[in-house]
């Protein structure tokens, strides 16, 4: 009778320890899935803020482009004004000189 008991009793521990092995494979399976699902959630979020980030660095250097040609087309007009300017400066003083005689 203390066999048998021992033996069932013995059994049902194997069972136990089997049950405790699945749960715990189980749980790592649940902790690898929750770990892979996080990092596809902060995958996705850094891929939409380096999209945002690389619009931003478009956004600014088109704007700095545009810039770039405004500030040279100035300084192009303030030549040209310059240059005309000093035509007339220069036709004022020949016509100056002109009256004076």
């Amino acid at each position: 009778m203390e066999l048998k008991k021992a033996n069932a009793l013995v059994e049902d521990l194997k069972e136990q320890i089997t049950a405790k092995n699945n749960l715990e494979r189980y749980a790592t399976v649940v902790c690898l899935k929750y770990t892979r699902f996080k990092w596809s959630i902060s995958s996705r979020k850094l891929s939409a803020e380096n999209r945002k980030l690389s619009h931003t660095v478009e956004r600014e250097l088109s704007e700095k482009k545009r810039l770039s040609l405004e500030n040279e087309e100035l300084q192009w007009k303030i030549r040209q004004s310059t240059s005309d300017l000093s035509g007339m400066l220069s036709l004022s003083a020949i016509e100056g000189e002109k009256a004076n005689r």
